[in-house]
């Protein structure tokens, strides 16, 4: 699955869930106009769990791992 095909299946499962179980909990108090929704907001904070460490995968091995071989 790509990177956007990711985003969009994560944002519809939870604005799905999000509207059916969670926005009549919550009134919209008086204050600036949002920036983002809270849809938006819960699937940028879920999609960061799965943020994957890539420095560790491009870095060539040490010498301290490449060690010969026991005589």
């Amino acid at each position: 699955m790509d990177l956007d095909t990711f985003f969009t299946t994560l944002y519809v499962l939870v604005e799905d869930w999000y509207k059916g179980e969670m926005s009549a909990r919550f009134r919209r108090h008086a204050g600036p106009a949002l920036q983002m929704s809270d849809s938006e907001v819960l699937t940028v904070a879920i999609a960061a769990q799965w943020r994957v460490d890539t420095r560790a995968a491009r870095q060539p091995p040490t010498q301290n791992t490449l060690r010969p071989a026991a005589s």
